[in-house]
């Protein structure tokens, strides 16, 4: 236990160790506190207390700059420290004591100097004096007599509002937040949307870093937002009372030390009693209030009663050392308040990132899925085209073996057309004896019909084939001429005209073909131009009188064409 409060003197403290000490027994602690404190004076005294403030309330980035400054200025700082009285008692530790304490009371209450209130940064000036002697001639050296003159250097060059100008606000938008989820207080919707949008740009960043940094523009500040609230389930004076009596003490120090302000009577009159019932129980209120943590004091759940032992461990130490009551409730109620804040606000943190962490698990195993099932899909779309390529083939090679036999077949009918169009050029050399059956066939009809024809029906027949566009190829001459007067529109082709251009023939509605016909060339060559038209091809009966001939070219053409 001795170690650890050596430790805390080096700045080294974690909170931890300080709830073990404060819960041992009032012998041990004595035993300690005279060894370690027993020839403290006071300054050494509020240096640890100051320490613990600074040690659970301050930032990583604070103590970086601390870090940063002194390895820069080290040789100089050496030089300083050693011209004046307490040279012997130059380290690090020394100056980085100084700057924590500087800074982290600066942060605090930077906002109160801002509103003008010249008093607020002379009493922390006060309190920094007070601390240890070294601070005093580290001050002079460097012109800091006046606090005005370590918030303009912080203002210049370590931008102290980019860092701290809007601390509390945040805090108490972090503590409202809190108190909100955790059903302690009432806010209205508009109050209750300011803060929810205000915690989450804060709790969005990665560190208390990039926090600090962020231009965040508040909707209102502590002061109002606190004005603005209704708790449940407790007396709000409790709750104000932590929140101005610190303040208040703050000007009662600084009233009794500035000669400017209003006069001792007044002092007194705002200086108000905080005894340390009030202080347990205020400060009770504001974790049950706010529904910060109590886990922050210790794992097992810290009551009254651990918070009334810690207390008395201070108050021991105070009354060794003839400390300052207000003094000595100051830094351990702000100690608590800050260190509850930050630790309910990093493990909010924590928790926003875990959460955070599994909504992206929980992502990539939703892409994991879908790209899982968009695979399998590829892969059935694979298997079916495999199957149509398959079959595709299938059908190719079945489509070879049927081409194979169509050739086969081609070849097979091109030789048969051979053998019939050798058997039709020998056909044609019959065709004479074709002819004869034709004239017989011909003949044998000729004398069945009747020797009488009506002469009226005669005219019938002739004027029904006036219009008709006809061919007589062949037939005895005598009968063609009586033919020519009865039928002149009718083209006549002699068998005797072997030269003459038939093409018109092709032209016709009608060929008649005498079977008196011996010219077998011009009989071919009249069929073969009939061929694939609308020209109709017929016979006409030999040895047959004029007006038989007539009916019965009449008959053929209502046969042939309707």
């Amino acid at each position: 236990m001795k170690k650890e409060l050596k430790k805390m003197l080096e700045n080294e403290v974690a909170y931890t160790d300080i709830m073990e000490l404060a819960l041992v027994s009032d012998e041990v602690k004595m035993r300690i506190i005279k060894e370690i404190f027993g020839s403290s004076n006071k300054e050494e005294y509020m240096k640890s207390l100051i320490l613990l403030a600074v040690a659970l309330g301050s930032e990583e980035r604070c103590r970086k700059d601390i870090d940063d400054f002194y390895n820069k200025n080290e040789k100089m700082l050496f030089e300083y420290y050693k011209e004046s009285k307490v040279g012997k008692t130059f380290d690090k530790s020394t100056i980085k004591t100084t700057e924590y304490i500087k800074k982290s009371f600066a942060i605090i209450l930077y906002q109160e100097h801002k509103k003008g209130d010249r008093g607020i940064p002379l009493f922390i000036q006060s309190l920094i004096k007070k601390a240890y002697k070294p601070v005093i001639s580290f001050d002079m050296h460097y012109g800091w007599n006046e606090f005005e003159h370590f918030i303009d250097w912080y203002k210049k060059d370590k931008e102290l509002n980019a860092l701290s100008g809007l601390y509390l606000d945040k805090c108490c938008y972090v503590l409202m937040y809190i108190a909100c989820k955790k059903d302690k207080l009432i806010l209205t919707t508009e109050m209750m949307d300011a803060v929810n949008v205000q915690f989450h740009r804060l709790i969005a960043n990665h560190s208390l870093e990039e926090i600090n940094k962020a231009k965040i523009e508040f909707t209102v500040g502590y002061e109002d937002l606190l004005e603005k609230v209704t708790f449940k389930n407790q007396v709000s004076e409790d709750v104000s009372f932590i929140f101005e009596n610190i303040r208040l003490l703050e000007e009662g120090v600084l009233l009794k030390h500035h000669r400017g302000a209003r006069n001792r009577r007044e002092a007194d009159a705002l200086y108000k009693k905080m005894p340390l019932t009030r202080v347990i129980s205020s400060l009770t209120v504001i974790m049950e209030t706010f529904g910060l943590s109590s886990d922050f004091l210790r794992e097992a759940k810290v009551g009254n009663k651990q918070l009334e032992e810690m207390t008395k461990f201070i108050y021991v130490i105070k009354n060794q050392n003839d400390l300052n009551e207000r003094e000595t409730e100051i830094v351990f109620v702000m100690s608590l308040l800050i260190y509850a804040i930050a630790t309910e606000y990093n493990s909010l943190r924590e928790g926003f990132y875990e959460g955070l962490k599994m909504k992206v698990q929980e992502q990539e195993s939703k892409e994991e899925e879908k790209t899982a099932a968009v695979e399998e899909k590829y892969q059935r779309e694979i298997a079916e085209l495999q199957e149509q390529l398959r079959m595709a083939n299938e059908e190719k090679n079945s489509l070879k073996s049927r081409l194979a036999t169509s050739e086969k077949e081609i070849e097979r009918l091109e030789k048969k057309n051979g053998r019939l169009e050798l058997e039709l050029k020998k056909a044609k050399e019959s065709d004479k004896e074709l002819l004869f059956f034709r004239e017989f066939f011909f003949d044998s009809q000729a004398e069945e019909l009747g020797t009488e024809v009506d002469e009226d029906s005669v005219k019938a027949s002739i004027d029904r084939l006036r219009d008709l566009k006809a061919v007589v190829v062949g037939g005895q001459s005598n009968l063609i001429k009586k033919m020519k007067v009865v039928l002149p529109h009718f083209d006549y082709v002699l068998e005797s005209e072997k030269g003459r251009n038939l093409s018109f023939v092709k032209n016709r509605d009608i060929v008649f073909i005498s079977s008196v016909n011996n010219n077998h060339n011009l009989f071919d060559k009249v069929v073969d131009l009939t061929k694939n038209t609308d020209t109709k091809l017929t016979y006409l009966v030999k040895n047959q009188n004029l007006d038989i001939l007539i009916k019965d070219i009449d008959k053929k053409c209502e046969e042939k064409l309707g």
